[in-house]
C-alpha cells in the first residue's frame, strides 16, 4: 500500500483531541485505554491514521485496542451529530501479526441514508 498516496488524498489534519471531542459530541465515548490514535488525516470519504500502543502486542494477531482504534477511522468520515455502529466485517486478512505502531486507511465504498461501508487497510510502517 502506498501510504504517501493515501496521505496526499487526505489533506485535512485533525488533532487527536479534536477527533475524540467530536466523537464525544456524537454520543460515542472512548476511554483513555482506547485512544491509540496519534495522527489523523481526512479526505473525501477516506481517512488515514497513525496508531501506537504501549500495551504488549505479542500473542495477538491483532491487539484489540489497536483494532478498535483502526475501526474508529470510519467515524472520521462522518463526523457530525450522527453515530454509526459497526455490525459486521465481510473479510479480515492478516499476513503477519500487527505491531505496536501502525497506520490504517479507511475508504468508504457505499454511503446511503442507513448504511455506510468501506475498506479498512492496516499497514505496518516497516
Amino acid at each position: 500500500a502506498d501510504i504517501y498516496a493515501m496521505n496526499a488524498r487526505c489533506p485535512t489534519q485533525i488533532t487527536k483531541d479534536q477527533f475524540y471531542s467530536r466523537l464525544e459530541a456524537s454520543g460515542i465515548s472512548c476511554g483513555e485505554g482506547l485512544r491509540c490514535l496519534e495522527a489523523l488525516f481526512t479526505g473525501n470519504g477516506e481517512a488515514l491514521g497513525e496508531f501506537k500502543t504501549t500495551l504488549p502486542t505479542s500473542g495477538y494477531v491483532a491487539h484489540p485496542v489497536l483494532l478498535e482504534g483502526c475501526l474508529q477511522l470510519a467515524a472520521a468520515t462522518v463526523m457530525g451529530n450522527v453515530a454509526y455502529l459497526f455490525v459486521g466485517c465481510d473479510k479480515f486478512l492478516s499476513y503477519a501479526p500487527l505491531e505496536d505502531h501502525l497506520y490504517a486507511h479507511w475508504q468508504e465504498t457505499t454511503v446511503t441514508d442507513v448504511e455506510r461501508s468501506g475498506t479498512l487497510k492496516i499497514i505496518s510502517p516497516s
